[in-house]
């Protein structure tokens, strides 16, 4: 662990969304104009580069909470 050098590294983050079509006189028609959104950021679940500078032991450029999935769904009138 060197305190004054941080290694390369390389996360690919995933993200896919639909958003529903405003459509009369459907059954899912209160679902009209929502945005659905799923995603991971740090898909393949890299683990940081190891740094030291005396107050944490990972880069403050750098998430050391590995992969995380998120949801969203957003209504817009």
């Amino acid at each position: 662990v060197d305190g004054d050098w941080i290694g390369s590294s390389l996360r690919w983050d995933l993200q896919a969304g639909y958003t529903v079509p405003r459509r009369a006189n459907t059954r899912l028609a209160w679902l009209a104009d929502t945005t659905w959104t799923l995603g991971a950021r740090n898909v393949f679940d890299r683990a940081p580069a190891p740094r030291s500078d005396g107050s944490s032991f990972y880069s403050r450029l750098d998430d050391p909470r590995m992969r995380f999935v998120y949801g969203r769904v957003q209504w817009r009138r």
